[in-house]
């Protein structure tokens, strides 16, 4: 998974009332380069459940475990697949149709190129290095035969990071679910699921940032809305947190086009896409801040049980567009 340092995009809003939360429990921590909260109603802790899930989803997807599934398939050493990385592969495949190219976890040598993989920060690139590296892309050069991992080229590699987080979100609710929890909110680096009801017996409810980027190194948090939140899952993508700065002064974002090999330009900020479940929410809104608004409003569109909310930069200011389904504002 792709290591971050900046904060969650979206964050629960924890309402605490001692006498309605008897059998609730709190579960926090820091894990895959951010941090996570749980809520959860249960006769007894499941931290340790919750722990195991996520040491799994390191063993399969981490690109910062050199031992992990994905590790040692992008070395060559080892191109089997495990049951978690088929299924991620074949959720991302879903969404690459629908974007039509758009989101592609293929696309990990470009964004090493452009400084924004595990190696840092980089020199530009120039035209040769972004053509021969993007030669190097494309998810239709891969595939699974007979459990195993096969690529056209050796030097292709796969990178989850735009998926991953929403899957661990989800793989935590399972055990949840397994253990019989109907109310809990799983939180991981601002990627959500939440199923049921909160403490007071209300929907989650949960804050959406407006996209305003860090000030001198301390994470922005500017309310942008607060929506209520049950039996689905919510993740945002934008790319004004994780920047860089040019030597020519150009400021690019961390999305790089698996078409065009270069950093994606829109008027795009961010998107927060609802979904039934967090990978597929995690993964559309990649794939939205990818494209330019007419056509990830369309895909947005095409697909059951999918909504979002753009904030566009426009002449008139910062402006925010929903679908219809999108939950409303609350009070």
């Amino acid at each position: 998974m792709k290591k971050i340092y900046f904060t969650p995009l979206i964050y629960a809003i924890f309402l605490f009332l001692a006498s309605c939360s008897d059998y609730f429990y709190n579960f926090s921590g820091y894990t895959w380069g951010t941090t996570y909260n749980i809520r959860y109603r249960a006769d007894n802790r499941l931290d340790d459940s919750i722990t195991g899930a996520m040491q799994l989803i390191d063993s399969s997807l981490s690109m910062f475990n050199p031992f992990s599934t994905v590790a040692r398939i992008n070395a060559g050493s080892d191109m089997t697949a495990d049951s978690m990385l088929a299924e991620v592969l074949d959720l991302s495949r879903l969404v690459h149709r629908a974007s039509n190219g758009a989101f592609d976890p293929t696309v990990g040598p470009l964004v090493e190129l452009w400084g924004f993989g595990t190696h840092g920060e980089q020199a530009t690139p120039d035209s040769v290095a972004v053509a021969a590296t993007l030669a190097r892309v494309g998810l239709e050069k891969c595939h699974i035969t007979g459990g195993r991992i096969e690529m056209d080229s050796d030097s292709m590699r796969l990178d989850f990071s735009a998926i991953a987080k929403g899957y661990g979100v989800d793989l935590v609710a399972r055990v949840l679910q397994r253990n019989g929890c109907y109310d809990y909110m799983v939180e991981i680096g601002g990627e959500i699921n939440a199923r049921g009801l909160n403490p007071h017996g209300q929907p989650w409810r949960i804050q959406i940032d407006a996209p305003v980027a860090d000030v001198d190194g301390l994470t922005a948090h500017d309310r942008l809305m607060v929506v209520e939140l049950r039996d689905a899952a919510m993740a945002t993508s934008g790319n004004y947190r994780n920047y860089r700065d040019m030597p020519d002064g150009k400021r690019i974002g961390h999305t790089i086009s698996a078409a065009t090999g270069y950093p994606v330009a829109t008027s795009t900020l961010s998107v927060t896409v609802v979904a039934p479940e967090c990978a597929l929410a995690d993964a559309l809104a990649t794939a939205a801040m990818a494209m330019p608004y007419p056509a990830a409003r369309a895909m947005v569109d095409s697909l059951p049980d999918v909504e979002a909310l753009f904030v566009i930069d426009s002449p008139q200011g910062m402006q925010t567009v929903t679908t219809d389904g999108f939950p409303a504002p609350a009070i």
